[in-house]
């Protein structure tokens, strides 16, 4: 799954989608009812179509947060969670507003936990870590004539 993000190789990663109950793509780390869920057909109507789909709305503003399917891809390939220097099995590796291991209670998932990166400069000219700019990803998997197939994309990161 992660591969196909890097390569942003959105063919191979159909092929890793549940073939029957499809996939939900979490904005956040708080899984919603109202989460975008799309079977494989459903995917590719969208890359099809280039339409845009209200994936969420901002943490804050609650603007809507509206692009393509093949864009959302895109942003999932500019992350290099596979370089993430922590990772776990049924784990979630974040504190924040995840509710991950109770809606998906029962299925196994991969967790990967990429530390602060972003700098700014402090009052006294000192260029610092931003504690807040941490990202993550659980992949949420589901099996299927004996193969485990993706059923969930729950990115993280902080918010207000």
């Amino acid at each position: 799954v992660l591969m196909s993000f890097r390569d942003n190789d959105i063919n191979t990663f159909k092929t890793l989608v549940h073939p029957t109950e499809g996939l939900i793509f979490s904005y956040d780390g708080h899984v919603d009812p109202d989460d975008v869920k799309m079977t494989i057909t459903e995917i590719e109507e969208h890359l099809q179509k280039n339409d845009e789909i209200l994936w969420g709305l901002g943490d804050g503003s609650g603007l809507p947060v509206k692009n393509t399917l093949a864009d959302r891809f895109k942003m999932y390939s500019k992350i290099d969670y596979l370089s993430a220097p922590q990772n776990a099995y049924n784990k979630v590796l974040t504190n924040g507003n995840t509710n991950i291991d109770t809606v998906y209670a029962g299925k196994p998932f991969l967790s990967f936990y990429l530390p602060p990166t972003d700098t700014y400069t402090d009052e006294n000219g000192k260029e610092v870590i931003q504690p807040n700019s941490w990202k993550a990803i659980n992949l949420v998997f589901d099996m299927y004539n004996n193969k485990p197939f993706l059923i969930g994309v729950v990115t993280d990161n902080w918010t207000i």
